[in-house]
Parts: structure tokens; C-alpha cells; sequence
């Protein structure tokens, strides 16, 4: 996963350095394979093209008139996306781009070409070599793009372990950071009413099968104006490796870097007699997925369907029939839980893996869901205008229940061989979201997102990992290679509670 320096500041505060950072998170479990600036550009500006003709001596080249603020440059150039009144990055003569090549003044055909309009793979700002980057018509002309754009930042490129999915959002690397520093997470607010149960005549939604898809949620919003994203969230998209498509579609993707889970945009008003089914696929059923390939489904594959026909495949990648485009007014905005395991076997099998596919096959937070359905919502009526309808379309039910495990500070230091002190480990357990009853056996209580834990000894693993293995040094405990010896008093309560079972007393435990 990448993740911007910038990014996690805006979350939690830090006193470390990229290295440092990048240090840290690695003794905590999440492995940071690389730290790379990102967006530092010489002698590249923003500039407007004015005009395009064709070269006279090649079909697929044009010439363009670029406007780089009083001074207008005369670019060939071969991208087919090319349109007057677009802004663009403009590499200057002389500029040396990421990639090694350096821009010179030359003739195309016998045109002179002076500068170079670039590509994001061109200028190391992503993986789109398809045509010219276009930048957001707020852009300022003639600025550096670098500075113009605040494009400057350092990335951390993370290698996120199967069992850790909660860290796949930049939530879930803050959380970490916060426990190290003792700083609290600025999470933006994003609670909507709750409202009427939304009505099957507006918007129908059924789970046909409750095991593969327990929870699926929507919203309404209507009367939006689709189109570029604004700056900041341009340029955050572009940031997190994806690429900005539209106001609404960045506004789910950012969400999803941001919380960590998965949504997606429908245009209401193709959604054949306004139903969605959520149900396995039929055989011989085919659905032309948003990259534009066709695909054959099978019966064992989960999508999202109208009263018609597939429109999503669940959780990796909707259908391009319905898809969010400037001519949209009406948006279904979904958030779900799909189960894991489906959503791993049908992105092996398709050979799609995605974004979402990642998070879902390594289960998200099933609390998330609302919030982060919320939270698009009112941004998309915040960039996008629109209303959001009052009503909440809400089919099946959360999956999870809260969880609690005992834990004995005693226990967790003859295992690590440490003398730990016991406000340490509450600290660090609490610091990582875990409530915490008791005295000297704790009861914890497992948030959502910790999907991982589920014995006291994964407790224990928290406290070494945030304590620092280099802390604890390489000996082991002195008890050896066998089970720990349980402490004296807990001893007692145990034979107390088997003899009054014995005489036909039941044991309640509180929940």
C-alpha cells in the first residue's frame, strides 16, 4: 500500500522523519519496502493549449499553441487526448524528467516542437502513459507544477501482511502511529441521520444470499453536477497511486484510502426498475466490467444485479453500463460487507484483482460500512451539490458481535521475559483501541477492525510489537520451551470453580 507522509500528518502528529517513520513501522509488523519522494519537478509548468492543427506531413501528430502564461510555445505532439482549452503540464527545454530524458528544442517533420506536453508515467507521477496528463482547470497557468499543484511529498510503499487488513487505510497506519506517540487521531467527523427505512418504491435492495453479502447499505443522492474533482482531492488521488476520473468516483476511492473501505457509484437512472439484487451469478451470464473487458461469470461468483442483469461484480469492479459519468444526475451510492473468501476466489479466478478486492478478501471492518457510506455521501453533496434523500436503504445485518478475552499482565511477562509494568501494557493495548476491565486478570474487549486477535497470546504479541522486540532482547523466558505456569491465585479460582460445578452450580460470565 502507498501512503503519504502528508497524509498520515493530517491524521495523527509525529516528530519522526521518513526514515524514521519508515523504521518505526516496521518494528511495529508493517514492513515499509520503500520511501520515495514523489512530485519534485524542475523547469515543468502548468500551461493552457490554445490551439491544435494537424502536421501537415503526419496523421497522427498535432500541433498545439500553449499558452504558459504570456508566452505561447509551439509543442507537436502525438497524444490523442489533446483539446483546446485543456490544461497540461508543459516540460520546459532543458527540463530533465524522472525517467532520465531531457527535453531539447527539435524538429518533427520538419516542424520545430519547443518543450513537451507529458504523460504521468513521463513525469513519475503514475502508471498512464495513454495520453497527456490533464491537470484541473483551477490549475494556475504558467506556475510550477510542483509548487502550483503542492504535488511535493514522500511516499511510503508498504507491504501490508494478509492478517493485518485494518492498516490498509490511512486510519489504520495512524492508529500505529498514535500508539507509539501518544497522539490522538483526528478522524473527520462523518455521522449522518440514520432516517426511514428507504422505500422499495424508490429503490428496492435484496440479499438473495445472506452468507456471501450479510450487510449491503445504500444511499440516494440526487440532482448532482458530475464533474472534475477540486485540487485537493485531485491531487490526493493522484498522490495514493490512482487516477482521478470524476468528482464522485474520487470521492469513493478517496474514502477507501481514507477509512479503508470499499464503495461504489451507481447511476440511478439505469438501474433497471430500480432494484438492486445482490445473488450469485447465473450460467453463461457475461458482464462488461468498468476497464471495458467482457467477462464471463459462473454460478459461484457474487454480483450486484438490477431486474435485468449483472451491474457489478461485488466488491472488485462495477459494470461500465452503469457507471458514473458527467451526463449523471442521480447517484446510488453502495457500501457492503462481502464475505472474504468469495470475493479472493472470484478476483483469482477473473485474474482481477483491485483497490477494493484487497481489502475485502482481507476483511474489512464491518462497523466501517455506514460510516464510510456517510461520509461519501456528504462529501459528494459537498463537491457535487445534489441532496441527499433522508431515507437509508439498510438490508441484512452487521457481521459481529463484540468479543472480550482474558488477559493476565503476569502471564504476558514471564512469556516475553520482561518485567513490563502493568500500566505500560494497558497504555499500549488502549492506545490501540482494546477497552480493558479488571485488575489482575483483564477482561479486553476486541474492536471491529482487529478481525486477527482472538487468544490471550495475540494480546501478548501487541505488547511486544509496540514495546519493541529490540527492548525485549533475543533471551527467552526463563519457564522454557513449555506452556507457562499459571499464577498461583488463578490456580485457586480454577479448582474453586470446578468443584462448584462439580456440585451442580452453573458459572454465568458476564458479556
Amino acid at each position: 500500500m502507498r501512503v503519504s507522509v502528508k497524509h498520515l500528518k493530517k491524521m495523527v502528529d509525529f516528530p519522526y522523519s521518513p526514515k524514521e517513520l519508515g523504521e518505526r513501522l516496521t518494528n511495529l509488523g508493517l514492513e515499509v519496502r520503500k520511501i520515495e519522494p514523489f512530485g519534485r519537478l524542475d523547469k515543468v509548468i502548468v500551461g493552457k493549449i490554445l490551439t491544435i492543427e494537424r502536421h501537415p506531413e503526419a496523421d497522427l501528430v498535432s500541433m498545439a499553441r500553449v499558452d504558459i502564461s504570456g508566452r505561447i510555445l509551439s509543442v507537436v505532439c502525438g497524444a490523442p487526448n489533446i483539446r483546446e482549452g485543456l490544461m497540461v503540464p508543459v516540460a520546459l527545454e532543458g527540463a530533465r524528467l524522472p525517467g532520465g530524458m531531457r527535453v531539447e528544442r527539435r524538429k518533427v517533420r520538419g516542424i520545430e516542437s519547443v518543450g513537451m506536453l507529458c504523460s504521468e508515467e513521463e513525469l513519475g507521477l503514475g502508471k498512464d502513459r495513454s495520453g497527456v496528463m490533464i491537470l484541473p482547470q483551477e490549475s494556475p497557468l504558467g506556475q510550477n507544477l510542483s509548487q502550483a499543484l503542492e504535488l511535493e511529498d514522500v511516499i511510503l510503499d508498504l507491504e501490508i501482511t494478509p492478517n493485518r487488513g485494518d492498516c490498509l487505510s490511512v486510519i489504520g497506519i495512524s492508529r500505529e502511529i498514535a500508539v507509539l506517540t501518544g497522539s490522538r487521531l483526528a478522524v473527520p467527523s462523518s455521522s449522518l441521520k440514520k432516517g426511514e427505512k428507504g422505500s422499495p418504491h424508490i429503490m428496492n435492495i435484496q440479499i438473495q444470499d445472506p452468507c456471501l453479502c450479510p450487510y449491503y447499505t445504500a444511499r440516494l443522492i440526487r440532482n448532482v453536477r458530475v464533474g472534475s474533482s477540486p485540487l485537493w482531492l485531485w491531487r490526493y488521488i493522484l498522490i495514493s497511486g490512482g487516477k482521478p476520473i470524476n468528482s464522485v468516483v474520487d470521492i469513493t476511492n478517496y474514502v477507501l484510502w481514507e477509512m479503508g473501505q470499499p464503495l461504489h457509484a451507481f447511476d440511478y437512472s439505469i438501474l433497471k426498475n430500480r432494484e438492486i439484487i445482490v445473488r450469485r451469478a447465473k450460467k453463461k451470464e457475461t458482464l462488461v466490467t468498468l476497464n471495458g473487458i467482457k467477462r464471463g461469470l459462473d454460478e459461484d461468483m457474487l454480483v450486484i444485479a438490477d431486474s435485468k442483469s449483472p451491474v457489478a461484480l461485488a466488491g472488485i469492479m462495477g459494470g461500465e453500463s452503469t457507471q458514473v459519468q458527467s451526463q449523471t444526475r442521480d447517484v446510488l451510492l453502495e457500501a457492503a460487507y462481502f464475505d472474504p473468501i468469495s470475493i479472493r476466489r472470484t478476483s483469482r479466478r477473473l485474474g482481477l484483482a483491485t483497490e477494493a478486492s484487497s481489502r475485502f478478501e482481507k476483511g474489512v471492518d464491518p462497523l466501517m460500512v455506514r460510516k464510510a457510506l456517510d461520509r461519501a455521501s456528504l462529501l459528494i453533496q459537498e463537491i457535487a451539490g445534489g441532496k441527499i434523500e433522508e431515507a437509508l436503504w439498510e438490508e441484512g445485518r452487521v457481521p459481529w458481535r463484540r468479543r472480550k478475552i482474558s488477559f493476565r499482565p503476569s502471564r504476558a511477562r514471564r512469556i516475553l521475559g520482561r518485567r513490563i509494568a502493568s500500566g505500560e501494557m494497558k497504555r499500549i493495548i488502549t492506545g490501540l483501541d482494546f477497552d480493558v476491565e479488571g485488575d489482575r486478570t483483564w477482561k479486553v474487549w476486541i474492536p471491529s477492525f482487529r478481525n486477527d486477535v482472538s487468544r490471550e497470546i495475540d494480546l501478548i504479541e501487541e505488547v511486544a510489537r509496540v514495546y519493541g522486540y529490540d527492548r525485549i532482547g533475543k533471551e527467552l523466558s526463563s519457564l522454557g520451551d513449555g506452556e507457562p505456569r499459571e499464577d498461583k491465585e488463578e490456580r485457586t479460582r480454577e479448582k474453586v470453580r470446578q468443584t462448584l460445578k462439580g456440585l451442580g452450580f452453573f458459572e454465568v460470565m458476564g458479556v
